[in-house]
């Protein structure tokens, strides 16, 4: 396999986009548990996969793959020790924050952690909040101006 070099220019634009991408992640988390998320800065580097994780620390865990669809190509990952999804699970159906031996990955808690961890689509989850959404383009203003009256409007 090739080498892949990038420049720190580079890395610096794919952490902010990780950072944006995952901030905005951390928000939706946050507001279906309604609880605090917090988050580090994305440190971006290039590694054999072989060479990415201590898989000793994680292990058992769950990954969650997201795959870009539009617009970019390529996945993000997002993994998580079995500890941290049933605390976040428990958290979700208001059940005791604490950890138990006897939890399994079973079909439901894996199905419901992928939902939780995907950020998309946010729209959908924050509506589900009885939030007032709306998918505007940031680049055209008038439709900006529109969605702004809007939303004063739905405000009241």
């Amino acid at each position: 396999m090739p080498k892949v070099e990038i420049s720190e220019m580079e890395k610096d634009a794919l952490g902010e986009v990780m950072n944006i991408s995952m901030g905005s992640a951390a928000t939706a988390v946050s507001e279906l548990l309604s609880a605090k998320v917090w988050i580090t800065t994305p440190r971006v580097e290039i590694v054999r996969a072989d060479n990415m994780l201590q898989y000793d620390k994680l292990e058992p865990a769950v990954c969650v793959k997201i795959e870009y669809v539009r617009g970019l190509s390529g996945n993000n990952l997002m993994v998580l020790r079995q500890d941290d999804v049933q605390m976040i699970l428990n958290q979700l159906m208001g059940q005791p924050l604490v950890v138990t031996p006897d939890f399994e990955f079973d079909e439901l808690n894996i199905s419901a952690v992928t939902e939780v961890m995907s950020p998309y689509p946010i729209d959908e989850k924050m509506a589900a909040f009885g939030l007032f959404v709306q998918t505007v383009d940031g680049h055209d203003f008038d439709a900006m101006e529109a969605a702004f009256d809007r939303a004063e409007a739905e405000k009241g």
